[in-house]
């Protein structure tokens, strides 16, 4: 299946661009499950009908769409256009669905059914939990409003309510909802929004609580992995494998690697711990209640100058094995949850993809493929998440 998070056909109030979008994408949906959430490009809007409640960011991103296109043509298990959000149980993994673009403080209805949601999983049948959303909780990103309160009124521009920017956002999301994922152990949270690749370790209130260390795999199968390049940003002594033993919070993943224009703001967060401009996606496998894997697959490190005209051969640039015992990862090692200042034999394939279109349908057919892998040892249910963007 895919889960593609939010910025789906960049319609901005088009229609006709929504039909060519569907068209477009129509192959690949048309052989897996294909599942959505909204972002800024589908919900956001100054001004939404008196009978909805507004978007928390009240920019002007969708053109006026106000979630309405996305939810009608996008199916998905959400209760409803003002309520998209939404879990679901794949083999091994709860994966959770998130809306950003709407209130998650602590008593609305969304923050309520994620406390809910989170407490309902038997980590007996999904052992992983794993929630998506669009804009991050953890950003490398020199982009910040008024930084140090992130319900300050939004007076950067856009007409909304609160600052959109990344840290603040980050900032929003840490108060918000982060003691959750911390006291339900969500293992991994996906992110998109920001054009990057970034690796955070698993954090908790701003502070690292695991860090990876290097990991190299053994095995005549083993996948071939580009070694960090001179220009690539964040810390140098990064390895493209790496592994983290028993993490005590959640492992956040930005990947917004699509064909929109890379920001290249990354700064060197602590947190950060690899940072990738390049187009590509992401494959999650959970092969049982201890080993997961992640990998990020790079269409290569395009030039700007040539973005829209071709993409080189896909490799993969960056690798995440998961450790772990059996039972839940919380143990008197873990940080205290305050607000912030026989299992079956099954992989879980989760792909967070943001990429232009044309690459779309490329990638697409390439991950729709089986391919073989040295920890696959059974036949798996396949969930293959993504996020898009047109080519800029």
């Amino acid at each position: 299946a895919v889960f593609h998070s939010a910025d789906l056909s960049y319609a901005i109030g088009f229609a006709a661009v929504w039909d060519w979008w569907l068209w477009t994408i129509e192959e690949l949906t048309s052989k897996i499950v294909y599942f959505t959430n909204p972002g800024n490009h589908e919900f956001d809007a100054p001004k939404f009908p008196a009978d909805r409640p507004a978007s928390w960011f009240r920019g002007t991103d969708s053109g006026g769409e106000c979630g309405v296109p996305a939810a009608k043509l996008m199916p998905s298990p959400r209760a409803g256009i003002d309520r998209d959000w939404w879990s679901v149980d794949i083999g091994l993994v709860h994966m959770v669905s998130i809306n950003t673009e709407a209130d998650i403080t602590p008593g609305s209805p969304q923050h309520e059914w994620l406390a809910r949601d989170l407490a309902s999983v038997n980590r007996s049948v999904t052992p992983w939990i794993v929630l998506g959303g669009h804009r991050p909780m953890y950003i490398d990103s020199t982009y910040v409003c008024n930084g140090t309160d992130p319900f300050h009124p939004n007076h950067s521009g856009g007409g909304g309510d609160h600052e959109p920017c990344d840290i603040d956002v980050a900032h929003y999301l840490k108060m918000s909802m982060e003691p959750l994922l911390l006291k339900h152990e969500v293992d991994l949270a996906f992110w998109g929004h920001s054009h990057v690749m970034q690796r955070h370790c698993a954090a908790y209130n701003g502070t690292c609580v695991t860090k990876s260390v290097p990991w190299l795999p053994l095995g005549a199968n083993t996948p071939t992995v580009a070694p960090a390049r001179p220009g690539d940003p964040g810390p140098s002594d990064t390895p493209p494998y790496v592994r983290f033993v028993e993490p005590k919070a959640t492992i956040h993943l930005v990947v917004g690697t699509a064909g929109a224009k890379h920001y290249k703001n990354a700064f060197g967060d602590a947190t950060d711990e690899r940072c990738l401009y390049e187009y590509g996606h992401v494959r999650f496998y959970a092969f049982n209640a201890t080993h997961a894997l992640w990998e990020f697959v790079s269409l290569g490190p395009i030039p700007e100058a040539s973005e829209s005209k071709a993409f080189n051969a896909a490799h993969i640039r960056d690798t995440i094995l998961i450790e772990r015992a059996a039972s839940p990862w919380k143990s008197a090692s873990s940080p205290t949850a305050s607000s912030p200042t026989a299992v079956p034999s099954a992989v879980i394939v989760f792909i967070v993809v943001m990429i232009g279109v044309g690459a779309a349908i490329w990638a697409g057919m390439k991950l729709y493929r089986r391919r073989q892998h040295p920890l696959r040892h059974d036949p798996f249910t396949r969930l293959e998440v993504v996020e898009m963007e047109p080519i800029r």
